[in-house]
């Protein structure tokens, strides 16, 4: 089985793990703040964006005001940073060094509880990750030999997951702009 088959599948098993669990436990403290917050959509909260609440309303709408529901996109959010980290560790090292990434990550037991209670932390870590990604690939982009011309899509997705979809999250508020990691990340790209 090739590196890239076993990710998928070890990522597709543990989803669906992770979905049978989270139906299985009553909601933390945070999880039934956020949960009420989702019964009350608006721009903004006292302590944070809306990003957690409009997760909540989207899965209590499709499954109900129930465990399940409230936390329906965490395990959704673990497999899509699993599957970034694995594009982005693949593009920096290979294949081998990607796989020990993911199955490393899925193992840090933060990450893993991250995966199956609904706070802000799955939403931040997967639109951090959706940020660097988007952020490196316009790098590379740019640095290309020989430089490639034109419009470059990857500098519009990285400000756009880095700078608008950023305020879903408070604990994403103090986080350093792509446009000022740029210049250092390419002059370290331009060294190799």
């Amino acid at each position: 089985m090739t590196p890239s088959r076993f990710v998928f599948a070890f990522l597709g098993v543990l989803t669906l793990l992770r979905l049978v669990l989270i139906g299985q436990f009553e909601l933390f403290p945070d999880e039934a703040y956020y949960f009420m917050w989702s019964e009350r959509m608006d721009y903004s909260f006292f302590s944070k964006g809306p990003g957690v609440a409009a997760a909540m309303w989207i899965g209590t709408q499709l499954f109900g005001p129930t465990e399940f529901g409230v936390r329906f996109f965490s395990p959704l959010l673990g497999l899509g940073t699993g599957l970034l980290l694995w594009f982005f560790a693949r593009r920096l090292y290979g294949e081998p060094v990607a796989l020990w990434t993911v199955l490393l990550v899925n193992l840090t037991p933060i990450f893993n509880v991250g995966s199956v209670v609904m706070t802000i932390d799955p939403l931040s870590i997967f639109f951090w990750m959706a940020a660097l990604l988007t952020l490196w690939c316009a790098l590379e982009r740019g640095v290309a030999v020989p430089p490639r011309r034109g419009f470059n899509w990857w500098w519009v997705a990285s400000g756009g997951v880095g700078r608008r979809l950023r305020p879903l999250c408070a604990s994403l508020r103090n986080a350093p702009k792509a446009e000022t990691m740029a210049p250092s990340a390419q002059a370290s790209a331009q060294k190799r």
